[in-house]
C-alpha cells in the first residue's frame, strides 16, 4: 500500500491513476504515518512548501529524494542573498537529513556532497539516475519542420543552442565570452523563460562584448514540442554550467542526436560519459574551440551523435521506480519476490505542475511506475487548476 502527499489540485492526480491508488485533499500529518510503511518526500529543501514534517516525529521508516547541495557549495551566491528567515529554515531542513532512513541521491556527486558537506553515512545513501521524459523518444522532426520552427523565433543561421538563464551557475558570460572567439557565422539561441528586464540585461551583456545583436536569440519559454525541434536542429548543444546535481538538459540533447559541449564537472560527466567534449567551463577560450572542433570535424559531430543516442538509453524511468522500490526493500527488510502479494504503503510529498519545477517533472515521471508495484493515497491542496490533460488514465479520484 502506498500514500503520495502532494500539494496539487484533485484533477492533476489524475495522472496517477491506478486501481490501487486513493486521493484525500489535505495535507499529511504526523497520525497518517501510523499506518504507512515508508514515507517518502521529494522536497525537502523546496521553501515554498511549509507543510513538511520531521523524520524523527513519525511512525514510520522515511526516505528523501535529494537533489543537490549547490545552495550550501555556493554559500555567498544564493543563501548570503535571501531573507534570514529564509536562510534559517533552509539550515533547519538541512539538519533533518541525518534522521531519514533512506536518502536517494541524484547522482553520484550528490552522495558525495551529502558524505563530505553533511556527514551522513554513505550506508544511508542511494544513487538513482533520473530518466528522459518520454516525449524525447520521437522520430526525427522533418526537414519542413525545423524550417518552419526557425521561421518561428527568427533564426536564419546555424545556431549554438543553450538552456541558461541569468542564474550564475548556469554561466551565461562564459558563453558570451566564447562567441567572442568564435570565427564561425553562428546565431546563439538561449532558450530560457525570462522577465523582460532578465531578458535586457542579457542583451546587454551581449552588446558590450561588441558582438552583432542579431546573433543572439532569446526564445523565453517554449513548448516541449518546440524545445525538441530546437535541439533537432542545432548544430551544437552548450551547457557549460558551473555545478549541477544531475543534468538533465545534456540527457535531453543527447536522446536527439544534438553534440554536446558540457562542463568537466560535478555531475555532468556521469551523464554523458564518453559522449560529449568537455571543457573548463571557467575559461571561454575552450568553450570556442570546442565549438569550432565540431563544426570542422564531421567524423567527430556523427560520432557524438551516436554515442550520445546510444548514452540516453541508459536512463529510462523503468529503470527509477524499481530502484526505488529495491530501497523500499532494503528498509523493510522483505523482499518483494517473498510476498505472495507485496503491498507497501508509500507517503510521497512533493510539487506537481503546474508549479513548474524540476521536482515537479521528476515526479510527474516517476509516480506512474510506482503505481504499477505499489498502493498509492494522494493527499492535496487545491490551491491550482490541473496542467497535464493527460492525467486521468494513472489517479484513482
Amino acid at each position: 500500500m502506498a500514500i503520495i502527499f502532494t500539494t496539487v489540485a484533485e484533477k492533476l492526480c489524475a495522472y496517477f491513476r491506478r486501481e490501487n491508488t486513493t486521493i484525500l485533499e489535505r495535507g499529511p500529518t504526523v497520525d497518517d504515518t501510523k499506518m504507512l510503511d515508508v514515507f517518502i518526500i521529494t522536497s525537502l529543501m523546496e521553501l515554498g512548501i511549509k507543510n513538511v514534517l520531521r523524520p524523527s516525529n513519525l511512525f514510520c521508516k522515511t526516505a528523501i529524494m535529494f537533489y543537490d547541495l549547490i545552495p550550501v557549495i555556493f554559500f555567498e551566491e544564493y543563501l548570503d542573498s535571501v531573507l534570514e528567515e529564509f536562510r534559517i529554515e533552509y539550515i533547519r531542513r538541512l539538519s533533518f537529513i541525518k534522521e531519514f532512513d533512506m536518502i536517494y541521491a541524484i547522482s553520484e556527486t550528490t552522495k558525495r556532497d551529502l558524505m563530505d558537506l553533511l556527514e551522513i553515512p554513505e550506508e544511508k545513501i542511494r544513487v538513482i539516475y533520473a530518466g528522459l521524459d518520454k516525449n524525447y523518444l520521437i522520430s526525427q522532426s522533418s526537414t519542413e519542420k525545423v524550417l518552419d520552427i526557425k521561421h518561428k523565433y527568427r533564426i536564419k543561421d546555424r545556431f549554438v543552442m543553450s538552456t541558461v538563464g541569468l542564474d550564475f551557475r548556469k554561466n551565461i558570460s562564459g558563453i558570451f565570452k566564447a562567441f567572442t572567439k568564435i570565427h564561425y557565422d553562428l546565431s546563439l539561441v538561449v532558450v530560457c523563460k525570462l522577465m523582460p528586464e532578465e531578458e535586457r540585461s542579457l542583451r546587454d551583456i551581449w552588446s558590450n562584448l561588441e558582438l552583432p545583436p542579431n546573433k543572439l536569440i532569446l526564445t523565453n519559454y517554449v513548448p516541449v514540442d518546440d524545445l525538441i525541434t530546437l535541439y533537432d536542429a542545432a548544430e551544437v548543444f552548450l551547457f557549460p554550467s558551473l555545478y549541477e546535481g544531475f543534468g538533465l538538459p545534456v540527457l535531453e540533447a543527447m536522446s536527439r542526436g544534438c553534440p554536446v559541449i558540457t562542463s568537466n564537472i560535478s555531475s555532468i560527466p556521469e551523464v554523458c560519459e564518453n559522449a560529449a567534449i568537455y571543457v573548463d567551463p571557467y575559461k571561454p577560450d575552450e568553450i570556442a574551440k570546442a565549438i569550432e572542433l565540431i563544426l570542422n570535424k564531421n567524423k567527430l559531430k556523427t560520432k557524438l551523435i551516436v554515442l550520445g543516442s546510444k548514452q540516453s538509453t541508459k536512463f529510462a524511468w523503468s529503470r527509477v521506480a524499481l530502484e526505488v522500490l529495491e530501497g523500499f526493500e532494503a528498509l523493510s527488510c522483505k523482499p518483494l519476490h517473498c510476498r505472495k502479494h507485496p503491498r507497501y504503503k508509500l507517503a510521497y510529498f512533493t510539487p506537481l505542475n503546474p508549479l513548474r519545477s524540476g521536482i515537479s517533472d521528476y515526479s510527474e515521471d516517476l509516480l506512474p511506475r510506482l503505481g504499477n508495484f505499489v498502493d498509492i493515497d494522494i493527499f492535496v491542496d487545491t490551491d491550482y487548476p490541473p496542467a497535464n490533460k493527460n492525467m486521468n488514465n494513472y489517479c484513482n479520484l
